[in-house]
């Protein structure tokens, strides 16, 4: 019952697939890579402008009373899209503070509904910043969370050191 959403964006390779199918008055939102070369679930602009909205919309439907977050394939997610690195966005300055991965984060911990991540494989970077913003953390056997940009002096984004 998935659907997809692509925002058109030219450099986008992610979309959020959600089912507007509400069982259990549950809403589950699936990061999901658009082909086989991005197994890893990243954060792009598409991403993060969709689960902004999606998540805004599940919070005005009264019939929904939670949200589940969750990873297509292998894992939750990897984080920032490495092919947007260094690339100029097409976006005007508001969208882009409007779908920075800070205010995602702030989406969810604000968020009037509980917000659950369901990790299984790897929550890295954005991802993890992504699952700690969830008000629950529910992950499979071997579920790995990690910051690894702090290895190479980058403070995480999103404040997921905070």
């Amino acid at each position: 019952n998935y659907q997809s959403i692509n925002w058109g964006l030219e450099k986008a390779t992610m979309t959020v697939q959600y089912d507007r199918t509400i069982a259990s008055n549950i809403q589950f939102l699936q990061i999901a890579g658009k082909d086989s070369n991005n197994p890893v679930n990243s954060m792009s602009e598409s991403v993060r402008k969709t689960l902004i909205q999606e998540i805004r919309l599940a919070q005005s439907n009264p019939q929904i009373k939670a949200i589940v977050l969750v990873g297509s394939g292998k894992n939750f997610s990897a984080g920032a899209d490495i092919r947007e690195f260094g690339v100029t966005s097409t976006l005007d300055d508001d969208t882009i503070a409007d779908i920075s991965l800070t205010n995602v984060c702030n989406v969810l911990e604000n968020s009037t509904k509980p917000v659950v991540a369901a990790v299984r494989g790897v929550a890295l970077g954005g991802g993890c910043e992504i699952a700690l913003a969830c008000r629950y953390r529910v992950c499979v056997a071997g579920a790995k969370f990690g910051l690894p940009e702090t290895k190479i002096g980058l403070i995480p984004g999103a404040g997921g050191t905070q």
